[in-house]
């Protein structure tokens, strides 16, 4: 852990330099990669938490991946939306797919995608749509689902 601040401390020096802001994203921990013991930093609420504990720094900001953070939490058993409430503070922009819960495989949005209900609170942030293998048409078809008429 030692190794990852005083590296985000050293690229905030030169967020700063540059006037721009750095984001980490949450990482991702499924059950192939998973034993009872998790090792990868930043899945879930106590390790995001942490971080932004540990460095208060204006520039520095969460990338909240949905899909990461719903493989998460199924696979360590923590519940979707709470552990959204909790981490919402932290966040800075979006990456959003969907997946079944056991693996980030970047399916698109089904209508009924966790997020929208709280995409309104955080319209004015930065939004990417993560999903692959999509005709523009499709593509075109999730942008409307997440974001609506844009009012």
């Amino acid at each position: 852990k030692k190794h990852f601040i005083e590296s985000i401390e050293e690229i905030l020096i030169l967020a700063e330099d540059l006037e721009m802001d750095f984001f980490i994203e949450n990482n991702v921990v499924a059950p192939f990669n998973y034993d009872g013991t998790n090792f990868l930093l930043c899945t879930e609420y106590e390790e995001i938490s942490w971080l932004f504990e540990t460095i208060v720094h204006d520039r520095l900001g969460l990338l909240l991946d949905t899909a990461h953070l719903k493989v998460s939490c199924q696979t360590l058993g923590l519940d979707l939306n709470e552990e959204f409430e909790k981490i919402k503070p932290f966040v800075k922009a979006f990456h959003h797919s969907d997946n079944d819960g056991t693996k980030d495989n970047n399916l698109p949005l089904p209508k009924d995608y966790w997020f929208l209900d709280y995409f309104d609170a955080f319209r004015d942030y930065v939004h990417v749509l993560e999903v692959k293998s999509l005709e523009l048409i499709e593509i075109k078809a999730q942008l409307k689902l997440l974001i609506g008429d844009g009012n």
